[in-house]
């Protein structure tokens, strides 16, 4: 239990016991969760998940459910896909949303006790999450959310084009506003689909998002996700994904952060054999921003593969933390894990936290794990500088180079080179300002 109070905890968190906006037929779920949050409590930094976390001056603000729901005009404006969803503090504006090049057999919408098709499965999935969901925050997103939004995919139903999903965050008027998105992605057998979580600030001021991603995947079901984050210095982020994971089902998730202060925590549960996993982070952290990863991968069954690969780099005073378990259970034998954190400083103030870890109690299984931390090699810049670059130059070279196996990762073209020029922008900014005499060699 933290120091401060369930009754705290609730404030904080914006639930009641009774919350009508959500279905009727999910009360009983939403009234367990609650309950959990009030025994659990917000976490300190006595606790081994946050004990690098500083949320002390998050939790001591007043927070209230926002009432905004307009999309600013520039949000709206620069996403032109054929399918994209609008979501502002976590309700959906079918208005401004588009679903041209869909399939039969794909369905999504806000979820309804009237509702017969989606919301018998969107209930089950929601009851076997929070079965075995400890992050009070995910449970809090199952007591709070006022719109739950499903998307499913029928047995062989391929999503050709990516859904682009944008969330946008709005600050309260006269308090810090508080929501908590709840989207589920049920993939049946052979499913396919590319989706693209896109969370962005609508306008400056403070605000705490806190939300829940499901994805369940059937056999051989693909799923393909990327989340971006790039949001102020006064909001607050919580992402926390979990995906669930049939025979020989797969699941590749890009993460890409850029500034204000987010924890994200994602978990992978491999239920049937060969399941496989990949999870990509990159992010750039300058001035104050601080970002931290918790990842979780449960090997349950056989001949199952996960991989991890995330970096940072960081300038100013940020900080970043890459927590990761890889948890192979008996009887889970073939098993096949690679943790690898890799991190570049460009300050000394900067900080980074990395733990990668292992639990192992099966025999026959690979497991690996890595973390470096550093500043660029002096060799490597005394090569480019050979060539003719600037030292200047050749450590922009360096420090992109570094960003881009993991932007290379990015299964959509349009989305990746969004996420290239922006990397470029934020290096060229963490190295002097984009009026640097340097950048007229670019």
């Amino acid at each position: 239990m933290s120091a401060l109070t369930t009754a705290s905890a609730e404030t904080v968190l914006g639930l009641r016991a009774s919350d009508g906006a959500a279905p009727s037929g999910l009360q009983a779920l939403r009234a367990t969760a609650l309950e959990r949050v009030r025994k659990t409590g917000l976490p300190a930094r006595k606790h081994e998940a946050w004990k690098y976390m500083r949320l002390e001056s998050f939790w001591a603000q007043s927070y209230v459910k926002p009432s905004s729901r307009k999309v600013p005009d520039f949000i709206a404006a620069r996403h032109v896909a054929s399918n994209c969803l609008f979501f502002v503090n976590g309700f959906y504006r079918p208005e401004i949303s588009r679903l041209h090049r869909v399939p039969p057999g794909f369905e999504a919408g806000v979820i309804s006790d009237a509702d017969q098709t989606l919301f018998p499965a969107f209930s089950a999935a929601m009851e076997r999450a929070l079965d075995c969901e400890q992050n009070v925050f995910a449970a809090a997103n199952t007591a709070g959310f006022e719109e739950a939004f499903c998307i499913r995919l029928a047995k062989g139903v391929v999503l050709e084009d990516p859904l682009y999903m944008i969330h946008v965050s709005l600050p309260g008027e006269a308090a810090t506003a508080v929501f908590h998105p709840r989207i589920v992605i049920l993939l049946e057998p052979g499913a396919r689909a590319n989706i693209v979580m896109d969370f962005v600030d609508g306008a400056p001021g403070p605000y705490f998002m806190n939300a829940l991603v499901e994805a369940h995947a059937g056999p051989a079901a693909v799923l393909q996700s990327s989340v971006i984050q790039s949001q102020g210095a006064q909001s607050l982020q919580f992402i926390n994904q979990r995906g669930f994971l049939s025979r020989e089902a797969s699941w590749d998730a890009v993460s890409f952060v850029q500034g204000g202060f987010s924890r994200s925590e994602t978990k992978v549960r491999f239920e049937e054999p060969r399941a496989r996993a990949a999870f990509y982070g990159l992010s750039l952290l300058s001035e104050k921003a601080q970002a931290f990863h918790h990842l979780e991968a449960d090997h349950m069954a056989e001949d199952c593969v996960s991989r991890q690969v995330y970096k940072n780099i960081l300038s100013g005073s940020a900080q970043a933390e890459f927590t990761s378990l890889v948890h192979v259970f008996e009887g889970a034998k073939g098993s096949d894990s690679e943790q690898l954190d890799r991190n570049l400083l460009l300050s000394p103030a900067a900080r980074v936290y990395s733990r990668p870890q292992l639990k192992i109690e099966a025999d026959e299984v690979k497991a690996s794990h890595g973390a470096a931390t550093g500043q660029l090699e002096k060799d490597e810049l005394f090569y480019l500088q050979s060539r003719g670059l600037s030292r200047e130059l050749a450590r922009y070279v360096l420090i992109y180079g570094f960003a881009e196996e993991i932007l290379r990762k990015i299964p959509d073209v349009c989305v990746r080179r969004q996420l290239e020029e922006l990397a470029m922008s934020e290096i060229r900014t963490m190295m002097g300002g984009p009026e640097a005499s340097w950048l007229r060699e670019v």
